[in-house]
Formats: structure tokens, sequence, C-alpha cells
């Protein structure tokens, strides 16, 4: 696992929003593996994005919501399993509260299939599009190579 402040090093600065300190935590040696988490706030106005990258073992509980590839459309929610740039992402919305997640789920390249890692931006005050758009400044792939 890659220390945490490698990571928070990939959650940079965003134009037009204030960005609050990246924080972290390394774990070895527990039953389920090792572990890594990094996540850093931002905020414009009444909208707020927290950004957490997870990996080891407790990443696949992000990630196991979206792997039925169950997509919803009601007038409660938009459930939706996508591919961006050659990464599985999901994106669940609350349509009433204009609040919910985007997940980029990073496979492992040893065993294809298998989460090692997530990118998690959870946000309030927004639609679902504006937090993908959000979400798409960040350089994945960089992320995505601190995990092999």
């Amino acid at each position: 696992m890659p220390p945490y402040k490698v990571i928070c090093g990939a959650l940079e600065d965003q134009s037009g929003w204030r960005a609050e300190p990246c924080e972290g935590m390394n774990m070895q040696g527990s039953p389920m593996g090792d572990m890594v988490t990094a996540n850093r706030s931002y905020t414009k106005g009444n909208k707020k994005i927290d950004v957490m990258v997870i990996g080891g073992m407790n990443a696949m509980g992000y990630w196991a919501p979206f792997q039925a590839n169950m997509q919803v459309d009601s007038s409660e929610q938009f459930v939706k399993l996508t591919q961006i740039k050659g990464f599985n992402v999901g994106i669940s919305y609350e349509k009433k509260q204009k609040s919910g997640g985007v997940v980029i789920a990073f496979e492992s390249k040893d065993a294809p299939g298998t989460t090692r890692a997530v990118m998690v931006f959870n946000f309030t005050n927004m639609g679902w599009r504006d937090a993908l758009c959000f979400a798409k400044k960040f350089d994945w792939e960089k992320i995505r190579r601190l995990f092999h």
C-alpha cells in the first residue's frame, strides 16, 4: 500500500473550490490485511464534496453496491454503473436531497475484477453530473498506479 501522504499529493487543489488539508492513515497487520485511506474535503458556496481514496479489503465494501450492475431511475433515486476513461464508475444520487456519491474502482492488473482501491466522491447540494465533472478533474490513472 502506498503511504497516505503520497495519495494526498494526488488530491490537488481545484480552481474555484476551497480545500481542507488532506488527512489519512496507513494500517498494517490487521486481520483484513494492509489498508490505506486519504481524504480531503472541498467546498464552493453551499456545495461540498468529500474525496476519499481507500485501498485494501475495505475498498470492496464501497464498490459492492455497484457490482450487480443494477441501474435505477425513479423519482427518488438514480443509480448507474458506467465506464469512463477505461475505469468502472458507479453513481448513486438521491434526487430530493441533491446528494450522493461517485465511486471509481481501481482494479488489480494481476486479478481483473478484483477491486484494490476506490476513489469516492460524496457530494451534497449539487447534481450528480456536476459531481462527476469535479471527479474528472483528478488524474485517475496516476492514483491507480499508486496501488500497483
